[in-house]
């Protein structure tokens, strides 16, 4: 495999322009396309030529993200443009760049957010996810830190769902020889993957999935959203874990300003027993419409008007009398133009 340095050109398309992240099997760098004149996020995968077990693993995983996020179309998920091996033997993806911070940055360093705000993130999150789900595809490591906010003109905090490195195909009708022998490869049997602050009790017991199970991390999301502080004070993923699997429940504390109606839904998230949780994206999204007083929303781009006041209609008695002056100026008009 070939070493990418800031600078160069990858694939004679790619310029390198400096490394925006790492992980334990991949680099992501900023990049710009030049045949279309754009800047990119650029996923290449690490060789890791020590363990070639593991690299093998990381492939399959590599091109399964890839697979998984061309089907995805939703405005509030990255999408990808491009992805492929280069002769060097490099696997690469390349996604829209987001401008922006992560959730986790803007959480860490703020004071608890207002419930209108949170519920505004959430809500598309939950869009997201909806589409994801309903193609099959759990993400299975819905955190913070995999979520960016981006303000566009007069649209402030848009989300964007990225990272879909551990996402986990699901009933999906269409699954091939090929994808039951990947999924083979990447599930070994009592093996959990994810984040523990933010994995469901199911996930952490190796249980089988539903997409509840993404619904409950992103009830945590806003459980930390609200109060600034870790759903889990904790020392380490083990406590972490350990009090996920408690039976003990976690709500929004009462002392939060938020309308009850809005809490009871989020709460509704954040159950631990999967049978009793809120179950899937679509619900969550009409219950949060419900409870602000808003019709769904008809389309996944469009936000939900999130205040905790119902807005006034039109005056009837006004757009009467607006009614009448129209027309008298319109009668007046044809007199002129008759004389």
């Amino acid at each position: 495999m070939s070493a990418i340095t800031i600078g160069s050109t990858f694939l004679d398309r790619y310029r390198i322009d400096h490394v925006l992240g790492r992980g334990a099997y991949a680099k992501v760098f900023r990049a710009h396309q030049l045949d279309l004149g754009r800047d990119v996020a650029l996923k290449v995968l690490s060789p890791m030529t020590n363990r070639p077990d593991k690299m093998a693993e990381a492939r399959l995983r590599f091109e399964r993200e890839a697979k998984l996020v061309a089907r995805l179309q939703d405005p509030h998920t990255i999408h990808l443009f491009d992805w492929g091996h280069s002769p060097d033997g490099d696997m690469y993806m390349a996604t829209e760049l987001v401008d922006g911070q992560t959730l986790h940055d803007v959480w860490v360093d703020g004071d608890p957010m207002p419930w209108q705000r949170a519920v505004h993130i959430v809500v598309q999150v939950l869009y997201s996810l909806q589409e994801a789900h309903s193609l099959g595809v759990l993400h299975r490591d819905i955190k913070p830190s995999n979520i960016m906010l981006f303000d566009r003109p007069g649209r402030p905090d848009q989300v964007k769902v990225l990272d879909f490195g551990i996402a986990k195909a699901f009933e999906t009708p269409e699954d091939t020889a090929n994808e039951d022998s990947m999924k083979m490869a990447l599930t070994a049997r009592g093996r959990v993957v994810g984040t523990p602050g933010y994995m469901a009790p199911e996930q952490l017991r190796g249980e089988p999935l539903t997409p509840g199970t993404d619904l409950y991390s992103v009830g945590i999301i806003a459980l930390e959203l609200l109060t600034s502080e870790p759903a889990f004070k904790s020392r380490n993923d083990f406590e972490t874990a350990a009090l996920q699997l408690d039976a003990a429940p976690l709500v929004i504390p009462d002392d939060i300003d938020v309308p009850q109606p809005v809490r009871d839904t989020l709460n509704a998230l954040l159950i631990k027993r999967t049978e009793d949780r809120l179950s899937s994206a679509a619900d969550a999204i009409e219950a949060l419409s419900a409870a602000l007083g808003n019709a769904p929303a008809a389309k996944p781009a469009e936000v939900l008007v999130l205040s905790d006041e119902v807005k006034p209609g039109p005056n009837p008695i006004l757009m009467a009398a607006v009614g009448f002056v129209l027309i008298a100026i319109l009668v007046a008009i044809v007199a002129f133009i008759a004389r």
